[in-house]
C-alpha cells in the first residue's frame, strides 16, 4: 500500500485502490490506523517506562494503576 501512496496526487483514490485490491473504506481505515495521536503516544511512552522500572514484572492492571491518566471509557 505504500507504494501506492507515492502515487498519491496522480491517481484517483478509487484508481489506486483497484490496483491494490482494496476498497476505499479499507484504505481510508489503513490511512487513519498510520496517524497516532500525541496524547496516546505521551501515554505509552509512560506506561512502557513504568514496566520496564520494574524489570518487565508489571502486568497491565498494575501498569494502569501506576500510570497518571485516567483510563479511556466506553460509553455504554
Amino acid at each position: 500500500m505504500g507504494e501506492l501512496m507515492s502515487l498519491q496526487g496522480k491517481l484517483r483514490i478509487e484508481r489506486m485502490c483497484r490496483l491494490a485490491g482494496v476498497s476505499r473504506a479499507g484504505f481510508y481505515r489503513w490511512r487513519q490506523e498510520r496517524r497516532p495521536v500525541a496524547a496516546d503516544m505521551e501515554v505509552r511512552a509512560e506506561m512502557q517506562k513504568i514496566f520496564t522500572e520494574h524489570k518487565r514484572r508489571y502486568g497491565y492492571r498494575r501498569v494502569s494503576a501506576g500510570s497518571q491518566h485516567e483510563p479511556a471509557r466506553e460509553p455504554l
